[in-house]
């Protein structure tokens, strides 16, 4: 992330803005904008994610127990969201503070993704009851509320057919699934890749670092693209395409091998994690 956010300060245009201020602010991960881009409310949202479970490891309470009330937190508020667009709008004044970046960290809109994930994985590790499979579906379908309600969003900013929303929700629901067999599946996966299992995950590390770089790293190719030739502006792609490996699979573990000296306690390697996971019966 500290590479990524230095990558963009370094190619995004601050003809109006002092970017040190939202650069620092991406640094220490703190929880309200400006960021150094735009993409990093998602690593706000996250870290008040983080925060419940450590809350809820520190206070002994089980991890289901958490995903059940993430995911009942969220629905409450997804229902009274669809009561505003039933009632034509008559609600909206109630959802200022919900909307807002303070309110992002609440975890009332996005709570639902992380209840479902939770969900899911506790019901891998012990056959879920009746009862939790009705209440992962019904948090699934407020799931599925709040992508399509990003897509009115969307639409309603930029343009376009309302008709288009199936398609974010059924790039949502394609992802889950994936998610699910990786997991469910996830020895099988290894059994059949060997050797290229490793390569395929780096490639998919590959898309953490780009997502954090995209919208300013975009503007400039599209940019390049408008005064020279295409050529060159798919060589430039090119190149961002080799850097962002180059940061998922050289800088990141330089830069953990090198805190590791520094920092007692630190957390294993992605690769050594792997192997630890795979190596218990």
């Amino acid at each position: 992330m500290w590479i990524c956010a230095t990558i963009t300060l370094l190619v995004a245009d601050w003809a109006d803005n002092n970017p040190l201020g939202p650069y620092f602010r991406s640094l220490i991960l703190w929880p309200l904008p400006t960021w150094i881009s735009g993409v990093y409310w998602t690593l706000a949202v996250e870290m008040a994610f983080y925060a419940v479970v450590a809350a809820a490891i520190h206070l002994k309470i089980r991890i289901v127990t958490v995903g059940i009330a993430l995911g009942l937190w969220s629905s409450i508020y997804w229902a009274f969201r669809c009561l505003d667009y039933i009632s034509g709008g008559h609600l909206e004044a109630l959802f200022d503070l919900p909307q807002s970046p303070l309110g992002m960290i609440t975890l009332l809109s996005s709570g639902c993704h992380f209840a479902l994930g939770v969900l899911i994985c506790s019901s891998l590790q012990a056959p879920p009851s009746r009862r939790i499979r009705a209440l992962i579906s019904a948090i699934a379908f407020t799931a599925a509320i709040e992508v399509a309600a990003t897509a009115k969003q969307y639409i309603d900013v930029q343009g376009g057919d309302y008709r288009d929303i199936w398609q974010p929700m059924v790039i949502w629901g394609t992802s889950m699934a994936a998610f699910l067999c990786s997991v469910v599946f996830n020895g099988k996966v290894w059994g059949v890749l060997g050797g290229r299992a490793k390569l395929i995950r780096n490639l998919g590390l590959i898309t953490y670092p780009l997502y954090l770089v995209h919208h300013e790293l975009g503007v400039r190719v599209m940019e390049i693209s408008s005064v020279f030739a295409p050529a060159l502006s798919l060589l430039f792609g090119v190149f961002v395409v080799i850097g962002v490996a180059w940061i998922a699979m050289v800088a990141e573990g330089n830069l953990r091998r090198s805190l590791d000296a520094y920092l007692p306690g630190s957390m294993p390697s992605r690769d050594q994690a792997v192997t630890n996971r795979r190596a218990k019966p």
